[in-house]
């Protein structure tokens, strides 16, 4: 093999790498123009109840999440149990985006 050149497989490694560096930047183009829909979302619902229940909802998930996490490295709590916590979580929190982004309950 001669010196330099670089195997016919490490330029697919290369172009694989810089074809995902490409979605990267166009995934990342796009977090802008979301973070500023969130923004002009957050100033309609500019009370203090609403701050205030939003704040006390992630207070209550991060905790939620916090225990369950201690209680599984401890052993205290089985996987699969926590696995369960996390994905009503989730699917809690698909609910109210869903509530979110429609401007109201349905």
């Amino acid at each position: 093999m001669e010196q330099g050149k670089p195997k016919k497989q490490d330029q697919n490694k290369l172009a694989e790498i810089e074809k995902r560096f490409a979605l990267w930047d166009k995934v990342l183009d796009q977090i802008g123009p979301i973070i500023e829909y969130f923004k002009a979302r957050l100033e309609k619902h500019d009370a203090p109840v609403a701050k205030y229940t939003i704040w006390g909802l992630i207070f209550l998930i991060v905790l939620i999440i916090g225990v369950s996490t201690l209680l599984v490295a401890l052993d205290k709590l089985p996987d699969s149990a926590f696995t369960f916590i996390i994905g009503t979580i989730v699917g809690f929190l698909l609910a109210m985006a869903k509530m979110f982004f429609r401007g109201g309950s349905e």
